[in-house]
């Protein structure tokens, strides 16, 4: 099982990378799930212990989607605000787990967010990896914040474990 400290520091080694793509990646101005793809490649390099990074994936493919949650509570009202009433089921940015039907080797759910993202996005993303956790069985929730400033961008980008209460 992949610790915290583990985690954050495969996280932070891919941000520093993603930094240093600079110039030709401009990180002021692409979007946030172009990030989050970097993110993903470059996590994907580093990660060990047979962990995989993936944006879904659903090994049962004649049943029910897999890392999929229906809205459930609170997020369900945060879902409604969102889409002009009409409920939605919600997918992970990023995923690390290893690729079997076992729920304990569901590692971390990774949702990114920009910094200059509306409060409702960032706890909406708060809701949706402590959702996933909890039905799958990922030991971590993890919220990652990408600022939109290239010169400052490892140093102010933020990760945020999500304790379980």
């Amino acid at each position: 099982m992949a610790t915290e400290a583990q985690i954050r520091n495969w996280l932070e080694r891919s941000i520093e990378a993603i930094a240093a793509e600079r110039p030709q990646l401009r990180i002021d101005s692409i979007g946030e799930r172009a990030l989050c793809f970097r993110l993903g490649l470059h996590l994907s390099g580093l990660v060990l212990e047979n962990l995989i990074v993936d944006s879904e994936y659903n090994f049962d493919l004649s049943g029910p989607d897999s890392k999929r949650v229906p809205n459930i509570g609170r997020l369900a009202e945060l879902a409604r605000t969102q889409t002009n009433n009409t409920l939605r089921l919600v997918i992970p940015d990023l995923i690390l787990h290893r690729r079997t039907e076992i729920q304990t080797d569901n590692e971390a759910v990774i949702e990114v967010k920009m910094s200059d993202a509306a409060d409702l996005d960032a706890q909406f993303a708060r809701e949706k990896v402590i959702a996933i956790r909890s039905r799958y069985g990922y030991v971590h929730a993890i919220v990652v914040t990408l600022p939109r400033d290239a010169v400052n961008f490892a140093r102010n980008c933020r990760i945020e474990f999500i304790p379980i209460t």
